[in-house]
């Protein structure tokens, strides 16, 4: 098993026995501790919204884990640590457009 396929098992573990560690910005597992970058809000469904809280291993690594955050009050978060992967960064270039005075 690889570094990456260690740090990955070991954050998946953490996620799953105690799923109040998605709010919080630190996660210590048996690996070390893994420190949450950022979160990345992607589709917004009727019901729910999929976040993606990306952690950065301590060997330096990426990973993004994702969860449903429910949209009304009748609907409950839905966590998934085992769909957890290795991400990497990359550069995003946007292209707005204003009004011309």
């Amino acid at each position: 098993m690889s570094d990456a396929d260690k740090e990955r098992v070991a954050l998946v573990k953490a996620l799953t026995d105690e799923l109040d560690l998605y709010s919080e910005d630190e996660v210590e597992t048996e690996a070390g501790v893994f420190l949450r970058v950022t979160k990345q809000v992607g589709d917004q469904r009727r019901w729910s919204t999929r976040v993606d809280e990306i952690y950065r291993s301590p060997s330096g690594l990426f990973f993004a884990t994702p969860w449903d955050r429910g949209n009304t009050e009748g609907q409950e978060n839905e966590y998934y640590p085992a769909d957890t992967h290795e991400v990497e960064a990359h550069q995003v270039t946007i292209t707005e457009y204003r009004r011309k005075r």
